[in-house]
């Protein structure tokens, strides 16, 4: 039984993989989703994610917020989490806001018909 127990590992691999098909119409590349947002109840209106490439299963996404529609506490408060975000999140350098108060940024997702895994915290991936 010793013996057993020394020999068993955790296999990290398997916790971390994603297998699936990864031709999927949810990301054909240059499709786009309207996305609903809710920030300290106030709607952040005219935001999008589009699909910039596809490769492997690998999709990147092009994601444009407009925060020009939410008063002036909530864009103080926004701008705090903003700076939190960036440096929480150091594999996303490219997040800004445009002089016309709009948040873009791109991030990566592996996604497949059997689900999607992301590298959001601490650059280690995460099935869902």
């Amino acid at each position: 039984m010793l013996l057993f127990l020394l020999s068993c590992s955790k296999d990290e691999s398997s916790v971390n993989s994603l297998g699936g098909d990864t031709n999927i119409a949810l990301t054909t590349v240059d499709s786009t989703s309207g996305v609903y947002i809710k920030y300290r109840n106030e709607q952040v209106n005219n935001s999008i994610i589009k699909v910039k490439s596809r490769e492997g299963g690998i999709v990147t996404y092009d994601a444009v917020f407009d925060i020009s529609t939410l008063s002036a506490a909530s864009k103080a408060k926004l701008l705090d989490y903003y700076e939190k975000a960036k440096a929480y999140y150091p594999v996303y350098p490219s997040m800004t806001i445009k002089p016309d108060q709009k948040l873009q940024f791109n991030f990566q997702l592996k996604f497949t018909s059997e689900g999607y895994m992301d590298i959001f915290t601490e650059g280690k991936p995460w099935v869902m």
